[in-house]
């Protein structure tokens, strides 16, 4: 009796987990493609600032000891595309492939140096395949405002949000053949990039 239990409970999970494995073949998902990167993936301008880069759990982080009169770090944090079919949409070579991004959002720690200069700025970038031109975005800053300011502001602490909103539509990349994207920030020591997450609107 109980090999024979044993051979009904097995049949029964077996016809579950058959189940299961169709019903995951026939979704389709028609939302937005989602990009997500640890701020861990992010990388310093040269190797001086590289030394003083903290990569764990958190993100990537700027030494607070990090000495010198400019006291903070270029980093460079890469948006991967993982795979390239939900990016963009097949062109003539004459056109390229159409590109959307739709949102950035960006999250940051902020330990402000008391000085303007020295604030906590991101910016998202690309690069077109053809032309090797690159586009930016406009500069949001780490601020008391969530999804960051168009203006420095040191007074602000802790953990912060910067959200970009189709940050590189006015660079016209609808059409362009995208190699690189990257969110570029100027880091002050003591703070850090966390993580990011990208959305590619459906098309």
């Amino acid at each position: 009796m109980r090999v024979r239990s044993c051979l009904t409970v097995a049949t029964i999970l077996g016809i579950a987990l058959g189940a299961s494995r169709s019903d995951a073949q026939s979704y389709t998902y028609y939302g937005p493609v989602i990009a997500r990167n640890s701020g861990a993936t992010c990388r310093a301008a040269n190797r001086a600032q590289e030394d003083w880069l903290r990569h764990n759990i958190y993100g990537a982080e700027v030494n607070p000891s990090m000495p010198g009169s400019s006291s903070f770090s270029s980093l460079y944090c890469p948006i991967s595309r993982r795979t390239v079919s939900p990016y963009y949409v097949d062109e003539p070579l004459s056109v390229g492939d159409k590109v959307d991004l739709g949102t950035v959002d960006v999250w940051v720690k902020q330990t402000p140096s008391g000085n303007l200069s020295k604030s906590l700025g991101c910016s998202v970038s690309a690069q077109g395949a053809a032309t090797g031109s690159s586009y930016y975005s406009a500069t949001l800053y780490a601020c008391w405002s969530d999804g960051g300011c168009s203006f420095r502001d040191t007074s602000t602490t802790g953990y912060l949000h910067l959200r970009f909103n189709r940050p590189l539509s006015a660079n016209a990349l609808t059409g362009l053949w995208i190699t690189n994207l990257v969110i570029g920030c100027s880091v002050p020591r003591g703070s850090s990039i966390i993580g990011s997450v990208s959305t590619f609107p459906s098309w």
